[in-house]
């Protein structure tokens, strides 16, 4: 079911990267498809997707290797709502504001909305301006406590086309994007059917134990390090 579901993003007519149909489009309204390499302590290196969805005051990640997404949304500047949802299974989990675990509500939102806060971006050195169509790109570094960070940005959509981050010289983790999806109708669709999935209230769990699905998921939770760059 899940490949059902997923394979949506893929069999859209996505445009490239630098295609000139983006030059105008709203950073509000997309689907961005990256490749996502992660290294671990024992040289050991990992391959995933990331389908990041875009839509208004509304904003998705999926990680498919992971079998679950986060869409969250933000009805005001004070509150964000959860929705962890489990293609697999057609479930999904809704948490409210009081019980989203951040340190800070704007923080989270940015680092959904684009893997990295605006105060970490802004404060990278820029070292390179490329121009690629009518898209200008941004390449920034920076350097926090072990490890570094090469940066390409895309600032009139708030996108991070290429990130590496690198510890003691060897790769860490790295996000390529590989396509971008504009159209409305797309963009809505893949929302939509997130939301057609049977859901239930965070505080519920315990009392529905009985639930092949819940007993399984009742002690995950919420956790702020599935936050993708929660320090940055």
């Amino acid at each position: 079911m899940k490949i059902a579901l997923f394979a949506l993003v893929f069999t859209f007519t996505c445009h490239t990267v630098f295609a000139s149909s983006i030059c105008n489009e709203n950073p509000a309204q997309l689907i961005a498809n990256y490749q996502v390499n992660h290294q671990s302590v024992d040289g050991t290196i990992t391959h995933d997707t990331l389908t990041l969805a875009r839509l208004n005051n509304q904003v998705g990640q999926y990680y498919h290797a992971k079998n679950y997404g986060d869409l969250w949304s933000r009805p005001s500047e004070q509150h964000l709502l959860l929705t962890r949802y489990f293609p697999d299974y057609q479930k999904a989990i809704e948490y409210q504001t009081d019980e989203i675990k951040v340190r800070s509500y704007t923080v989270t939102w940015q680092q959904q909305w684009q893997l990295l806060t605006d105060q970490f971006v802004a404060n990278m050195e820029r070292i390179d301006m490329q121009t690629k169509g009518c898209n200008r790109v941004e390449v920034l570094t920076a350097k926090v406590n072990k490890f570094e960070y090469t940066l390409h940005w895309l600032p009139a959509l708030r996108l991070v086309e290429k990130l590496v981050i690198k510890k003691k010289g060897s790769l860490h983790t790295s996000w390529q994007l590989s396509n971008i999806n504009h159209e409305l109708e797309d963009v809505q669709n893949y929302v939509n059917k997130i939301l057609t999935f049977q859901t239930i209230d965070y505080a519920d769990i315990g009392d529905n134990e009985a639930d092949p699905f819940l007993a399984k998921m009742i002690h995950q939770g919420f956790k702020e390090g599935t936050v993708i760059g929660h320090s940055h």
